[in-house]
């Protein structure tokens, strides 16, 4: 879902005053929980309240919950407070549930788990200047990370971030298959409403805010073009 400068962000937008970050190793996986609290909570941050949600289990021996680490915290005089599920009116949140609802497009429902709209951070890439040939220029995204969650194939109303300043516009995920019909390269491309120039090697930052329709094969660009009007229509009135 996130990378970890992209953890670190929500992080900090959230209000915390520190962040400690333990690199997960063999000795790290070894301990038990109550040797983790000892070693890290305890013994380096000095804690003297443990937050913990009501599912959470960790340690080798997978103790580390808010029962198990009772003993821990009576022994080294801290306090345990066992956080309540998290249920709101539309149901369960968890990050399974979070990935597979943008695997399906669905991200309305995404957005209300997370609280915000997913988004992708990326750098744009020269492409074939075939949009542009039609009208609509697009600029091509390539992610930062490779082991990004990309949403599923078709046409999505976006926001993205730019040279400081944010744009609303429409981007495809898919194979192009009006274009080229035997390609087995996915690729995101975005067309932006109020903005025009190249920007290669620029990082942006797409947010996503809908998805509006599949991506699908067309009898030529002129078809295509058609429909590409069609969904920028479309997309600037939800915008």
């Amino acid at each position: 879902l996130h990378t970890r400068e992209e953890k670190i962000r929500e992080l900090e937008r959230s209000g915390i005053d520190q962040l400690v970050i333990v690199p997960f190793n063999k000795e790290i996986a070894s301990f038990t929980a109550c040797e983790f609290v000892q070693n890290y909570l305890v013994d380096r941050l000095g804690v003297e309240l443990l937050l913990v949600g009501h599912d959470n289990r960790f340690g080798r021996d997978r103790k580390g919950d808010p029962e198990g680490l009772a003993q821990c915290a009576n022994r080294n005089n801290f306090r345990i407070e066992k956080l309540p599920e998290f249920n709101p009116e539309y149901g369960k949140v968890s990050s399974t549930l979070i990935r597979e609802a943008i695997q399906k497009g669905e991200l309305g429902h995404a957005e209300r788990m997370l609280g915000y709209h997913y988004y992708l951070e990326g750098s744009i890439v020269e492409g074939n200047h075939i949009g542009r040939q039609m009208g609509f220029p697009t600029a091509n995204i390539h992610p930062h990370s490779p082991y990004k969650l990309i949403p599923m194939n078709g046409v999505y109303a976006i926001r993205m971030e730019l040279k400081g300043k944010v744009y609303n516009g429409m981007l495809n995920i898919g194979f192009r298959p009006t274009i080229d019909s035997s390609s087995a390269v996915k690729t995101i491309e975005a067309h932006l409403f109020d903005v025009s120039g190249d920007f290669y090697e620029e990082p942006v930052v797409i947010h996503f805010v809908k998805r509006v329709r599949d991506e699908r094969k067309f009898s030529g660009l002129e078809a295509l073009k058609q429909q590409l009007k069609k969904d920028k229509k479309l997309i600037q009135a939800l915008l």
